[in-house]
Order: C-alpha cells, then sequence, then structure tokens
C-alpha cells in the first residue's frame, strides 16, 4: 500500500506553493487549456473553473477569491474590449 501513497506538501500560502512548483524541476506542474466562446454569460464559468483548478495548491478563501476576481475582470475586459461584443473564442487565459 505504500506505494499508492503520495504526500502532498502544505503551503502557507498560495505563492509559497507557486515558488515551490516553479523552484523544484521535479515538481509536478499541471496544466489546462480552456477555450469558450466571447459570450458575457462565460464569465462565471471561466471563474469557477479557474477556481477548481487553482484548489490543488490549497489557496487560503482570500486567496480563491482573489482569483476568481482576476479571471472575472481578465475575461470580461477580453470579451468587451477584444471582442467589443461580437462573437469569437477565448482561449489563453
Amino acid at each position: 500500500m505504500s506505494g499508492l501513497l503520495k504526500i502532498i506538501p502544505v503551503y502557507d500560502n498560495l505563492e509559497d506553493a507557486i515558488k515551490n512548483v516553479k523552484g523544484n524541476k521535479n515538481a509536478a506542474i499541471n496544466e489546462m487549456n480552456l477555450e469558450f466562446s466571447s459570450k458575457s454569460r462565460n464569465e462565471s464559468f471561466a471563474r469557477v473553473v479557474a477556481a477548481a483548478f487553482v484548489s490543488q495548491l490549497d489557496p487560503t478563501l482570500e486567496e480563491l477569491a482573489d482569483v476568481k476576481t482576476a479571471v472575472s475582470e481578465a475575461v470580461t475586459n477580453a470579451i468587451i474590449h477584444g471582442y467589443e461584443n461580437r462573437d469569437g473564442w477565448l482561449n489563453e487565459l
């Protein structure tokens, strides 16, 4: 059974977790690609997906709220200013 046990370090904050992953060449880096249409209703979808993905790093509630706010602002700005409410696809966050 010990072969199945994986110890996952717990960090005091999200910044420490990110520094550890970036500074550790043996750390498993998880990646995600997300693509969705440039409809304003997808802003909440992007926010929830990003929050779920970041949750792997065990962020505080405040850090998670900050990530969700940043994603909301980025997606909203891309839709309003980049696509000017026209149809298109957002694929890089």
